[in-house]
């Protein structure tokens, strides 16, 4: 809080009046030096809502000092803000290896709410620590249902994984490989857009995902002829006839020969 806000002993309890008489011999001394008010007045800084009925006006005056603790409890983050924060994540995150871009535009909207607030740097390190755990959680939890999903797939899940992208990007654009790879985020996902290829193809899939082997061509085949290149670094699909037309002859075998074929590349 700032100064006007700030409640202290000194600007509740001590009222000093000038020229105030000293305590008569044997009472509690004062040690503020303020003569204590009369009995049955009323302190004016006590809020009426604090002077219920039946309570004297020490009580009040008790009941608002209260309620001023309860209040910097519970604000006790937004106590002042310092000129410029600074980062400061906690052991746990830099174990991890986290960092955070001071460049980042989110931090840099997070400190302007924190400035407006008027939060504390001990308050802002909580808030980026809290976002930055929630974070760290999400991710953990994303890659823990990938896992699972691979694993959903059988003993060859990267080999279907595999075949399905060399498929899509043989015969689609580089949008819509996109697009596919975004929707294959789950086992049914995956063996759903095997069982499309599959529509397009002479040799089906069988029930493991498993091909190539009845008809001598496998995806990794069809893959490395595409790469291929030749002596001058050229792609030997591009530039050798022959070679081209075996290409297709296989890729034609392995996924069909559908009218809406594509090749890229």
């Amino acid at each position: 809080m700032t100064d006007e806000t700030t409640i202290t002993d000194e600007s509740l309890l001590s009222q000093a009046t000038d020229g105030a008489t000293p305590p008569a011999s044997g009472d509690a001394p004062n040690p503020e030096g303020s003569a204590p008010p009369a009995e049955g007045s009323r302190h004016e800084f006590v809020l009426d809502k604090y002077r219920a009925e039946g309570r004297t006006e020490d009580q009040a005056l008790a009941e608002q000092a209260k309620g001023y603790g309860e209040l910097q409890t519970k604000f006790g983050s937004f106590t002042g803000s310092p000129e410029a924060y600074e980062v400061n994540l906690s052991d746990d995150i830099v174990e991890k290896g986290i960092e955070i871009n001071s460049e980042d535009p989110l931090l840099v909207r997070a400190m302007e709410f924190a400035k407006a607030s008027n939060m504390s740097q001990e308050g802002f390190n909580q808030m980026v620590n809290l976002h930055v755990e929630n974070q760290l959680a999400e991710q953990q939890a994303l890659t823990e249902n990938k896992d699972s999903e691979f694993k959903g797939l059988g003993s060859n899940a990267q080999s279907r994984i595999d075949s399905v992208n060399s498929f899509i990007s043989a015969n689609f654009d580089a949008e819509t490989v996109s697009a596919i790879q975004g929707m294959a985020n789950s086992a049914e996902s995956i063996t759903a857009i095997e069982a499309l290829i599959a529509k397009g193809r002479t040799a089906p899939i069988d029930g493991e995902g498993a091909e190539g082997d009845a008809i001598g061509v496998t995806a990794d085949d069809i893959k490395a002829m595409q790469f291929e290149t030749d002596d001058n670094g050229n792609r030997r699909i591009h530039t050798d006839k022959a070679f081209a037309a075996e290409f297709r002859k296989k890729q034609a075998l392995l996924y069909g020969s559908d009218p809406f074929r594509q090749q890229i590349g």
